[in-house]
Order: structure tokens, then C-alpha cells, then sequence
């Protein structure tokens, strides 16, 4: 969507992809990196940019402004951009979240769930989006 191509021109329709056989899904994002998102291409015409919390953004990249990753990120250290943005949201928001569910491509899940009762998961939204707020 960022980049204004179609999936054949991408080269990939999905977020996940199988590595061999077993189906231990992976960001496809990892193997390569597009420079084509608008993001990219605003930022080498001088302009500044903010990209906050788009789903896909594995690791946050050097562009002439600010980059929160969102969901799917690979790393804690890598979330923003520059480094020490995540530092003023920790301490802006009271410790900066970017989704409910997490993640976590070591262990060879797509995401580690946490089950939550209705009551619970509207808490917890409610949290994050006052956070981001």
C-alpha cells in the first residue's frame, strides 16, 4: 500500500512466508529492503515525514523525520527512528506499546497470544490508544 506497486511487482503477497517444509512463519521484510514506500521517496526530496504505527514496518529506518514501527516489528531496539524517540514515548506515555499482541518470530510462532476476557482486551485497547494518543 506504502509503495504503490501490486504484489507481482513486490514480489510477495503476504506477510509470512514458509521457510522449507514446516510452516515457522517469517517476515518476508528481512530478506530485502524497498526504498520505493512514500516515505522514502518524500524524504529524498528534502521533505519531512512521519510514519507512526504502520503494521509491516519491521525495523524502523533513517528518514528525514520520525518512524514508529507497528505491528509485526522485530526489534525493541530498532522500534524508532531516531533511536532516542522510543525514550520520550516511554516517558511521554508511561512506557510505550505498540499493540496488544506481540510478535515473536525466535520462538517460530507468528505472534505470542495472550488470552484475554472481553472486559480485559477492551482495558488493554483502551490503554494503548490513550498511549498513543
Amino acid at each position: 500500500m506504502s509503495t504503490g506497486l501490486n504484489p507481482r511487482k513486490l514480489g510477495f503477497m503476504t506477510f509470512f512466508a514458509r521457510q522449507g517444509y514446516e510452516f515457522k512463519p517469517f517476515p518476508l521484510i528481512r530478506s530485502f529492503q524497498i526504498k520505493t514506500n512514500v516515505w522514502d521517496l518524500l524524504s529524498r526530496e528534502g521533505k519531512k515525514v512521519i510514519v507512526a504505527n504502520l503494521p509491516n514496518i519491521h525495523i524502523a529506518c533513517k528518514i528525514n523525520g520520525y518512524m514508529i514501527c507497528g505491528w509485526l516489528f522485530l526489534d525493541e531496539n530498532n522500534l524508532t527512528y531516531p533511536p532516542n524517540l522510543k525514550m520520550e514515548l516511554d516517558r511521554a506515555c508511561g512506557g510505550y506499546e505498540v499493540d496488544l499482541v506481540v510478535p515473536s518470530f525466535r520462538s517460530g510462532t507468528a505472534h505470542d497470544v495472550v488470552p484475554f476476557s472481553n472486559k480485559e482486551y477492551i482495558e488493554r485497547s483502551r490503554e494503548i490508544i490513550e498511549k498513543r494518543f
